[in-house]
């Protein structure tokens, strides 16, 4: 690891780099904006070869052999070329402001490492502002603009710009009155108390959440992805300890076959004692946030001003990403980010077998697992914040590199041969017709960096980025050493990369680990901040102070309804206990077909199917009961189930005496 450190820093792979940045610049200057942002596969595998084998040996004679110029110097200001161009191509608002928020993180880089050209990067934002003057004016809906086409009618904007706009106004009065205080002069014994009010009020907010989510489950507002798949898959593994459900791809098939996951087994044991729906959700709130544990370990090896660090807390409990990547119910994401957070602990205190353990029980989790494990190696491999013995990064090196690869590969194996493959339809955009596989999704990136680019920052990615990004001051992206934007790896491989919306979305569990890295990036954006005097301390209480007001007022328009389920349950008591009732009546060994809503409570039916994804919507004989809302069988009331009833009454299914006022339960 040392010789590939060593090799990095070597002139070699900057001067291979900026051979790949003029093929680059020459791809902008030569294409079309369509060809370049919005058609894959224009730039040829072929044409990037001989660009780069021309390049490099021109770059290497002016660089190293005539010392003309310092390739370093050289490849910053190809990059600013490259951001200017790609500015003035692109077609749209969004991927414009997108490419300066890289000119800006570039800016505060090379600004903090006090590089003198550090300003071309404000030059070219500035130089670029008529373009993005005559973009604000276009047409944002444009079919034409294809994944870039944006109707802000159907977005959040509308919902969120006032509660924003709010925070923003409070945060800034916020800071204002920190910036007047002394906070230099406030005691330990003040701060301790700070702190320890700071968790009983996050003790608090979990236990409120709890309340929450066991109303949410009692008033059946849980669907069948996922915690119907789980809760049944979690009955199973109660009675023979197989993963195996029958909602997940509407047949019997283990949980492994589509993600291996084995880190459900570490709280079976709590089911197995409270064998509830509610049980895996109250849980689910517990494991994310017992983060805090590790997040105040980290915070005590880092030594940040010490009015801080109950303030870091306090915005970790009010991410937002962290409470609403929950809203669909359990799943394995949750365990990521105390997870997360111990491996890094466990690695700057040089912990040997623990580092090993807390990266398999991240691998664990799920199969995409690694870069997660990956991005911290790579992190740890490169920065000079923390000292590494020699003795211990052998142990590194193993638990970081050579594990997750090779658990990877092996989980790649055993999905591709035994189960249902791995996900890379998720990255269809990055595939030309005919082309399947990770390696394809790579060979594409590479020839297309400017198409990549543009996938990354369409409208929606962009508010994606805002929304997780913003809450935290933005301090990710305010680092003095590149190494630090490794940890932003799976956020652009998990979230960015792909087109499956859910996946950039804060709503949906796929933000849990990529936004703890992004907090460890803020913490660490803190720690050089402090170190180097770049701010005061009133600076820095002050911005996180704004920021925790901030991300608070986010996660309140997001989760302000969510206590909508208590009353509704009180009001409608009798109704819930009246389905319930009747779902339990049920006998165990039959098959049901069943709407989402109802897969939870019937978790104990090995053969259990979701009647909208069962059979194409057709009648399936083997079914012994149907059971649906009486009111879905209303027709011209745009419910779907009431075709599919009369499909299965008209083939011999009749109404069950199991029926209720509410519930309509057909049988053979």
């Amino acid at each position: 690891m040392k010789k590939i450190k060593n090799v990095a820093n070597m002139n070699y792979l900057w001067l291979l780099l900026g051979s790949y940045f003029i093929v680059v610049l020459f791809n902008l200057l030569r294409y079309s904006t369509e060809a370049l942002f919005l058609k894959l596969g224009e730039v040829g595998i072929v044409g990037t070869i001989i660009g780069v084998v021309i390049s490099y040996p021109f770059l290497w004679f002016i660089g190293e052999y005539k010392k003309l110029i310092d390739i370093g110097v050289l490849n910053t200001f190809l990059t600013a070329l490259i951001l200017f161009v790609a500015i003035l191509k692109s077609p749209t608002l969004f991927l414009s402001l997108g490419l300066i928020m890289v000119s800006v993180a570039l800016f505060l880089f090379f600004y903090l490492d006090k590089i003198r050209f550090a300003i071309v990067f404000p030059v070219l934002v500035v130089l670029s502002f008529p373009k993005l003057l005559l973009q604000a004016s276009g047409n944002f809906q444009d079919e034409a603009l294809k994944i870039h086409s944006f109707n802000i009618a159907e977005s959040k904007f509308t919902s969120l710009i006032w509660p924003i706009l709010t925070s923003v106004v409070i945060a800034l009065l916020i800071g204002l009155i920190i910036s007047r205080l002394a906070v230099d002069r406030i005691s330990k014994v003040w701060v301790k108390r700070l702190t320890l009010i700071t968790c009983i009020i996050g003790v608090c907010y979990v236990l409120y959440l709890s309340v929450v989510v066991y109303y949410k489950v009692k008033a059946n507002s849980g669907s069948t992805f996922d915690i119907g798949i789980f809760s049944q898959m979690f009955e199973r593994m109660k009675t023979d300890f197989t993963q195996i459900t029958t909602l997940e791809r509407d047949k019997a098939l283990s949980h492994f076959a589509v993600h291996i996951s084995p880190i459900f087994y570490a709280i079976l044991p709590f089911y197995m004692l409270f064998p509830y729906v509610e049980t895996l959700e109250i849980l689910q709130i517990l494991i994310v946030f017992s983060a805090v544990i590790p997040l105040g370990l980290v915070l005590k090896k880092l030594q940040l001003p010490k009015l801080l660090n109950p303030l870091v807390i306090a915005l970790f409990f009010v991410t937002p990403a962290m409470t609403t990547s929950g809203s669909y119910h359990i799943h394995e994401n949750c365990f990521l980010p105390p997870l997360i957070l111990w491996l890094f602990y466990a690695i700057i205190s040089q912990w040997r077998l623990r580092t090993i353990l807390f990266a398999l029980l991240i691998l664990f989790v799920k199969e995409d697992s690694f870069i997660y494990v990956l991005s911290l190696g790579l992190y740890f491999v490169f920065q000079n914040r923390f000292s590494i013995s020699p003795r211990f990064k052998k142990w590194l090196y193993a638990s970081t590199f050579f594990l997750p690869v090779i658990y990877f590969g092996f989980a790649m194996f055993l999905l591709t041969k035994y189960g249902e493959g791995a996900m890379v339809s998720r990255y269809s955009h990055l595939l030309m017709s005919g082309e399947n596989g990770l390696l394809m999704v790579m060979k594409n990136t590479f020839l297309n960096p400017l198409y990549v680019l543009g996938s990354l920052f369409t409208a929606k990615k962009l508010g994606y980025i805002f929304l997780v990004l913003f809450p935290l001051g933005f301090l990710p992206l305010v680092q003095r050493r590149l190494s630090t934007y490794f940890l932003m790896l799976p956020l652009l491989a998990i979230n960015l990369l792909t087109d499956w919306l859910y996946q950039y979305d804060i709503n949906f569990q796929y933000s849990y680990g990529s936004v703890t890295l992004l907090f460890i990036m803020g913490l660490l954006a803190l720690d050089q901040l402090s170190n180097y005097n770049v701010i005061g301390e009133k600076a820095l209480v002050a911005l996180v102070a704004s920021s925790l007001v901030i991300s608070g007022g986010i996660l309140y328009s997001y989760t302000h309804k969510w206590n909508f389920e208590m009353k509704y349950y009180h009001d409608r008591k009798d109704y819930f206990e009246g389905i319930q009732s009747v779902l339990k009546d049920l006998p165990i060994e039959s098959s049901v077909v069943t709407t989402g809503s109802y897969t939870p409570s019937l978790r104990q039916h090995e053969k259990l199917y979701d009647i909208y994804y069962h059979n194409d919507k057709k009648v399936d004989l083997n079914i012994d009961y149907v059971v649906v809302p009486r009111e879905t069988r209303q027709e011209g009331k745009g419910f779907f189930e009431a075709d599919i009833l009369k499909a299965y009454e008209a083939s011999g299914y009749k109404e069950s005496f199991f029926s209720t006022e509410d519930v309509l339960v057909l049988e053979k």
